[in-house]
C-alpha cells in the first residue's frame, strides 16, 4: 500500500508540474512518476526477504539507497532505469528514474523530466512538506511556498480519495 501511494503521489505531482513548467508531454511525465520506484518491486521479486528486511530497517529514501547498495550491490533506481531504457519507450525517462535520488546539485542543469521526477519523488517522500521540498521547487522551477504548498495539499487530498476508492491505504 506503501509502494502504490507514493507511487501515485509521484505521479500526479509529476503531471502537475510537467504542465505548470509547459513540458511537452505531461502524459510522459505522469507514468515516469508512476514506475519511478518499479526497481523497488524489481528488488522486492529477486531478494524477497532480505529486500523487506531492508524496507523494515530504513526511514528515509536515502538510507535505503545506502542500504540497497550495502546488501544488494545494487540500488531501485538502477534497476528501474535499465528496465525502462530496455523498454525504449522515451529517450529521458530511463534517466529520470535512474536520477531521481541524486543530490540536486548533480541534476539542476538536467533534462526537463529528470527535475520533474526528482521534485515529485522527493515530494512524495513523506506526509508533509518541508523546506527541503520548497527549496528544490524554488531552485528548480522557480515556484513559490505558497503554490508549491497549494500543489501539495491539493494533490494529497486528490490523492486519499483515488487511494480510498482503489482500496489502497495512506500511508
Amino acid at each position: 500500500n506503501r509502494f502504490w501511494h507514493r507511487s501515485l503521489v509521484c505521479a500526479h505531482f509529476a503531471q502537475t508540474l510537467a504542465t505548470l513548467t509547459s513540458y511537452p508531454a505531461p502524459e510522459e511525465a505522469y507514468l515516469c512518476g508512476l514506475l519511478t520506484d518499479i526497481g523497488q518491486l524489481i528488488l522486492l521479486t529477486e531478494h524477497n526477504r532480505a529486500y523487506l528486511d531492508i524496507l523494515a530497517d530504513t526511514d528515509n529514501d536515502q538510507t535505503l539507497l545506502s542500504e540497497e547498495l550495502q546488501r544488494l550491490d545494487q540500488s531501485h533506481c538502477e534497476v528501474a532505469g535499465e528496465l525502462i531504457d530496455s523498454w525504449a519507450i522515451s529517450e529521458f525517462m530511463g534517466d529520470a528514474v535512474r536520477y531521481h535520488h541524486e543530490p540536486i546539485e548533480q541534476i539542476q542543469d538536467a533534462h526537463h523530466l529528470v527535475k520533474i521526477i526528482y521534485l515529485a519523488s522527493l515530494i512524495s517522500e513523506n506526509s508533509v512538506i518541508s523546506d527541503r521540498e520548497l527549496n528544490a521547487s524554488h531552485q528548480l522551477f522557480g515556484l513559490n511556498e505558497s503554490l508549491t504548498r497549494e500543489l501539495f495539499s491539493r494533490i494529497t487530498s486528490d490523492i486519499e480519495r483515488i487511494a480510498e476508492n482503489l482500496g489502497i491505504a495512506s500511508k
